[in-house]
């Protein structure tokens, strides 16, 4: 049972990418591929990793598109990003650009399915991107630390509803862990973009989390 209603724009957007990238493709199958991606982000137990999610990382996109080396691929890649996610799994990214390669690879060319399937994987946070369109969709998926107290609060309530399944000392201790690791980066965002415009916001915020998660007594596993 989907939770949001179907936005037409959405599937407009993604009807519009998939046929400027898949030859020969019609908008029966694009939005055959379009319901299926839309049905898992829009899940019942989708709280963050949601549409709205996807939505939000659109907009960061239409901010740089013009900078970008493959603005297609890195599109494609957003809409794959988060497809599947299954709570407590730590190869969710894995996970999901395998789906993209085993679901819509077969139907690109293979040196765009590469790229995007390589661009998935630079959504794991555990590494910087080897190519700058890399660091720029790994900028989109966290600039939303960016956002006002609240909202990233909201978000922040969201992850955690995603992990009920924990108990607050299984789920804190791990969150601390990344949002730690990535205050610990030589700056927040990779690219000059979302430094200038987000780096500052977005480092407040994880600071001001962390101070309150460690004054409610929990702290880093890797502490």
């Amino acid at each position: 049972m989907l939770r949001r209603y179907l936005d037409p724009m959405m599937q407009r957007r993604f009807c519009q990418l998939w046929n400027r990238t898949v030859a020969g493709s019609s908008d029966q199958d694009a939005g055959e591929v379009f319901h299926r991606v839309y049905s898992y982000y829009n899940s019942d137990e989708r709280y963050y990793h949601s549409t709205d999610h996807i939505q939000f990382c659109l907009k960061q996109f239409d901010l740089v598109s013009e900078l970008l080396t493959a603005p297609d691929a890195v599109e494609m890649a957003i809409w794959f990003h988060d497809v599947i996610y299954e709570r407590g799994a730590c190869d969710n990214e894995i996970q999901s650009a395998q789906f993209f390669k085993d679901y819509v690879a077969e139907k690109l060319n293979p040196e765009l399915a590469d790229q995007i399937y390589n661009l998935i994987l630079d959504t794991t946070h555990k590494h910087t991107p080897p190519t700058l369109d890399g660091q720029y969709l790994a900028d989109i998926d966290l600039s939303s630390m960016a956002l006002p107290w609240q909202e990233f609060l909201r978000d922040s309530t969201n992850v955690r509803a995603e992990c009920s399944h924990l108990c607050d000392n299984e789920f804190y201790p791990k969150q601390l862990a990344f949002l730690e690791s990535l205050l610990q980066r030589e700056r927040f965002f990779f690219t000059d973009f979302f430094q200038q415009r987000f780096g500052d916001q977005a480092q407040d915020n994880l600071q001001r989390l962390i101070k309150q998660l460690n004054q409610q007594g929990f702290h880093s596993c890797k502490k």
